[in-house]
């Protein structure tokens, strides 16, 4: 299945318009924009628009090396990659991938020792998140909902339900510890799961995104293999259900950093967003990671994420 996934995706999906601006293939670019909008827009608007993107993105990035990220972080930059790089950790502080790669042997210290069931559990988990993660989509992109309200309800949902496997681990409850997978993949995919990379992306200014992404994906990647090594290492120390309930309270924990440290950040610019973290800070001037002017001509699109 992947690799006819993957033949598809080669056959139907067409390059990203930006990627092809920046490798000066504009004409192609336009090419693939007229059949994303509307008829009556000024695609040449569109391309004109990303090249200036790209080139204040470079300008920018070419301007402030890692020692403004490392080194000598002011506390603007500071207070970003608490949140940034936070957020994407905290993706797997809920244990995902983890409880991913170890099912099985959850599910058979719950009572369900039959591989049938094993497997059609594991066929039923992943069906609910595909679906799961179509609707989250929809609630990310809704206009009354924002990131940090589904984050909060994904982390609190993981959390109640790692602590109703622990019951049901604990009982040896086999309908009660499905029942807790299904909801625990359910509330994964409604936030934590795509909502993390949103808000990682919408918090970094222009003159540190690409750096501060690259430190939020490394330290979300390093974290999970931690987890996912020490899985069973956990397991043997804590016991199955002082495992769950470890990180049933981790959870808890992202809970409260969420609602103290990140912030909303669905329909705001870039400019925005740093002019929250100065004000955050005390700073009353943009020193290492001040933004160059945008042209007047740019447009929306090419400020907002």
């Amino acid at each position: 299945i992947p690799s006819i996934l993957l033949v598809l995706v080669f056959a139907f999906m067409p390059e990203s318009p930006r990627w092809l601006v920046a490798k000066g293939r504009s004409e192609e670019a336009k090419l693939i924009l007229r059949r994303c909008y509307p008829l009556s827009s000024d695609v040449d608007a569109v391309v004109a628009a990303i090249q200036n993107a790209i080139e204040e993105e470079r300008n920018a990035s070419n301007a402030y090396g890692w020692s403004a990220l490392l080194i000598r972080p002011t506390k603007t930059t500071k207070r970003m990659l608490i949140v940034g790089v936070g957020v994407a950790m905290s993706q797997q502080t809920t244990a995902i991938e983890a409880i991913q790669y170890y099912i099985l042997y959850i599910l058979a210290d719950a009572g369900v020792e039959k591989r049938s069931q094993q497997f059609g559990i594991l066929l039923l988990i992943g069906c609910i998140k595909v679906v799961v993660i179509v609707v989250a989509g929809r609630l990310f992109d809704h206009p009354r909902l924002g990131r940090k309200p589904l984050l909060t309800l994904s982390n609190a949902g993981c959390g109640g339900c790692l602590l109703l496997l622990a019951i049901a681990t604990a009982t040896s409850s086999a309908p009660l510890a499905i029942l807790s997978l299904a909801l625990y993949v359910t509330f994964f995919s409604l936030g934590a799961g795509p909502g993390i990379w949103l808000v990682a992306s919408e918090v970094f200014s222009l003159g540190i995104r690409g750096k501060a992404m690259s430190m939020a994906t490394t330290g979300n990647r390093a974290l999970a293999t931690l987890v996912s090594a020490t899985f069973l290492s956990l397991k043997n120390a804590l016991g199955d259900v002082g495992f769950l309930l470890l990180f049933s309270a981790l959870c808890c924990g992202n809970v409260l950093f969420i609602s103290y440290f990140v912030p909303e950040t669905k329909g705001k610019s870039l400019e925005e967003m740093l002019a929250y973290f100065e004000d955050l800070a005390g700073e009353s001037a943009r020193k290492e990671i001040e933004l160059p002017s945008r042209s007047p001509e740019a447009t929306p699109e090419a400020t907002m994420v």
